[in-house]
């Protein structure tokens, strides 16, 4: 193979980006999820133990994230455990949501 094959077969498989620059995106990705966790969490223990207060509100934005997710992921990927988890966390965010309407 000479030089301009092997470029032009390069570019045929990394069409969609490059694999580094995907693999860096995902743990981009888990990182950030990490750090709302990490957020949230200490949101909802300032707000419980120190206000006393209920989290709906932060429990709908949290489980939204996941709906939207595995939303996401079951369209793409398929499969039963895709979509199981999508309709679960998206069940939660509703009914979290649902709940600060009514509780406040």
């Amino acid at each position: 193979m000479d030089k301009d094959e092997i470029l032009k077969k390069s570019r045929q498989e990394n069409r969609n980006g490059d694999e580094r620059v995907k693999l860096e995106s995902d743990k981009a990705s888990t990182f950030g999820m990490v750090g709302m966790a990490l957020v949230f969490f200490a949101l909802f223990l300032i707000r419980f133990f120190r206000d006393g207060e209920a989290a709906y509100d932060l429990f709908a934005v949290f489980f939204s994230f996941f709906a939207f997710s595995g939303i996401y992921r079951a369209v793409k990927l398929k499969g039963w455990q895709n979509i199981l988890n999508a309709v679960l966390y998206s069940v939660a965010a509703v009914l979290w949501f649902m709940l600060y309407i009514w509780k406040g």
